[in-house]
């Protein structure tokens, strides 16, 4: 996964497809953000106030955080679900600061179903 602001308010995500994707295993990408630091997604990710969630359909490897606040720090992962809402475990997680572009990290893994 790659992350880079592009503007003061916004930043873009990438990533690799699962390759579940193309079985029909996975049917989105679930992108947890938080501006409080985690090293691992909690349980509780889904309901929990202090991460917003964003779902993404298959075949959309990208999305855009938008309403983000310049300078601020946020922390990000993403996992692939399937349609019985199983979800992956979740890849590494990324850091930016909004406004700031920064180069695609080099250490991450793409989530995948089933894992």
């Amino acid at each position: 996964m790659g992350a880079f602001a592009t503007t003061a308010s916004a930043a873009t995500l990438s990533w690799g497809a699962s390759a579940d994707e193309s079985t029909g295993r996975v049917t989105g990408y679930k992108v947890y953000y938080s501006t409080q630091s985690f090293t691992a997604l909690p349980s509780d990710a889904n309901t929990n106030p202090n991460f917003t969630v964003v779902t993404v359909p298959t075949g959309q490897t990208s999305v855009t955080l938008n309403s983000l606040v310049n300078g601020r720090t946020y922390y990000v992962t993403v996992a692939a679900y399937g349609a019985n809402n199983a979800q992956s475990q979740p890849s590494n997680v990324v850091s930016f600061a909004a406004g700031v572009n920064l180069l695609p990290p080099s250490n991450l893994r793409t989530a995948q179903a089933g894992q």
